[in-house]
């Protein structure tokens, strides 16, 4: 049963994924999948935890798996944002934080990247 979806955009050479529902054992397999083909060909990427309802250890796990692979690849850069206030303080009990930097929106992810000048183009708006 996949109750959990994945939107992908780009926006320049970021990938932008939407995570929505629950993203646990059930259905990691398949919305790993998804995220690991988002990146493929991506610098960095950006994960939006905002319509996550729930997530488990093996979602946590994916996400942790898809950074490794993206630093494997090339100095691949991962961050999260959108994270609900029982996600976000799950994420940073297990000090997560401190390997993702966490930002409140897609929005304020992608200029964090341009600030630091790792994207040449403004932040989409909205």
């Amino acid at each position: 049963m996949r109750d959990a979806r994945i939107a992908v955009g780009r926006h320049g050479p970021a990938v932008i994924m939407h995570i929505e529902g629950a993203f646990r054992a059930e259905n990691v397999a398949e919305v790993r999948a998804d995220m690991m083909a988002a990146v493929e060909s991506a610098a960095f990427a950006v994960i939006d935890l905002g319509g996550v309802r729930y997530i488990d250890s093996a979602g946590i796990a994916a996400i942790v798996g898809l950074s490794k692979r993206m630093s494997a690849d090339a100095p691949g850069r991962l961050v999260l944002c959108g994270a609900d206030a029982r996600i976000g303080q799950l994420l940073r009990t297990m000090k997560l934080d401190r390997v993702f930097p966490m930002y409140a929106n897609v929005r304020a992810a992608l200029a964090a990247f341009t600030a630091e000048g790792l994207l040449d183009i403004e932040p989409q708006r909205g």
